[in-house]
């Protein structure tokens, strides 16, 4: 693939990302549905109001472990898919363990999935289940994050209020044009300081619409897959230009995006100003 099918594409992406630089004030106050503490018996009954996740990694079991537990713990996620990326390596039998755990009494669904991979590429975190997911909301996340449930609760009612075509989620970005790189780049610094920013990251704790990772999937795409292979990473801008675009042509507006600013500590998800929302539409 040459440099300049990959500039088209940065070009393409900076183009829909800018349709959407200009933020408004969001206060978050009105709940959609309670919180449901979700077993195998309340999974089946009524997925709009629950989620999944989907959690990537790569050969850091300590991180994985520990985070697991945590996100089984939360409220509304009908089940937690694991991508394993590293075909190389067996799953330990410490998980295996724990998924046998989560194994539901109908012998067929489980609240804990592993999904093993053929191939090393990042772009198999997008890709779904061969029955498809169960929920229309998806959220994906690496093995190294974790936030507190309740803000989950909140970024999930705060995109089933937005519609199915937002995007809601915890690292907003500014994709924009700078001398200082041959092209185009990024940043988080103001993004996450001043609720600047016109893309949000997809792999870094964000919910959207399974049906953007079909298309993301799709013949369309492949050459970007292609590229984004060669150069090892990229899947992050090309579900974030895959969403823009999808939402664009059926509106002709772009998707409305929501960052819930993350002023947080890793580990126990600590929001210092939980007022601190931006709506992009």
């Amino acid at each position: 693939m040459n440099s300049g099918f990959y500039k088209s594409f940065i070009q393409a992406l900076l183009l829909f990302a800018a349709l959407s630089l200009l933020g408004v004030h969001l206060s978050i106050s009105k709940l959609l549905s309670e919180e449901v503490k979700t077993t195998c018996e309340t999974s089946q009954l009524d997925l709009k109001n629950l989620y999944t996740l989907v959690v990537s990694t790569y050969n850091r079991d300590e991180y994985l472990a520990h985070y697991l537990d945590h996100w089984l713990s939360c409220p509304n996620i009908y089940e937690v898919q694991v991508v394993w990326h590293d075909p190389t390596r067996q799953i330990p039998v410490k998980f295996r363990q724990m998924e046998a755990e989560y194994h539901c009494a109908d012998g067929v669904s489980s609240r804990l999935v592993f999904m093993e991979q053929e191939t090393n590429r990042l772009s198999n975190r997008f890709k779904p289940p061969l029955d498809g997911f169960k929920t229309e909301a998806v959220m994906n996340i690496d093995d190294d994050e974790v936030i507190g449930c309740h803000r989950l609760t909140e970024a999930f009612r705060q995109w089933r209020k937005l519609g199915t075509d937002s995007m809601v989620g915890f690292e907003p970005r500014v994709i924009e044009w700078t001398p200082h790189y041959p092209g185009a780049g990024y940043s988080w610094k103001g993004a996450c300081e001043f609720c600047a920013y016109n893309t949000l990251w997809p792999t870094k704790g964000t919910f959207i619409h399974k049906a953007f990772y079909d298309i993301y999937w799709s013949d369309e795409f492949r050459n970007l897959r292609d590229e984004i292979d060669e150069r090892t990473t990229g899947e992050d801008m090309l579900m974030a230009f895959v969403h823009f675009n999808a939402v664009y042509q059926k509106t002709g507006k772009p998707p409305p995006m929501l960052a819930i600013i993350n002023d947080r500590n890793v580990q126990d998800s600590v929001y210092r100003n939980p007022n601190r929302y931006s709506l992009l539409e």
